[in-house]
């Protein structure tokens, strides 16, 4: 689920907020939608499956901010992985 505050949240979606939720269960932290993310992105992992993340609501419910802000973490991820899959090859 998803909500509009109407208002500007302090580290709502800062990047300290989304180390906070890197490599964490979604019971080892507060409901956010990074937990929703990165436990997407772990089973894609994991289970080597297509992950679906399904955001509904009504025009102005703030569907492409909850998008764009899944995508973000999801790409925090992937570049991490990468970097550490690549740098460690040269050492």
């Amino acid at each position: 689920m998803s909500v509009n505050p109407f208002k500007m949240i302090d580290k709502l979606y800062s990047d300290s907020t989304m180390r906070m939720y890197k490599n964490k269960y979604s019971f080892e932290n507060p409901p956010h939608l990074y937990a929703i993310a990165e436990s997407s992105y772990r089973n894609l992992l994991v289970n080597r499956q297509n992950q679906t993340i399904i955001i509904t609501g009504e025009s102005g419910a703030g569907k492409t901010g909850t998008r764009q802000t899944d995508m973000q973490l999801t790409n925090y991820r992937m570049l991490q992985d990468h970097y550490k899959l690549h740098c460690c090859r040269f050492r």
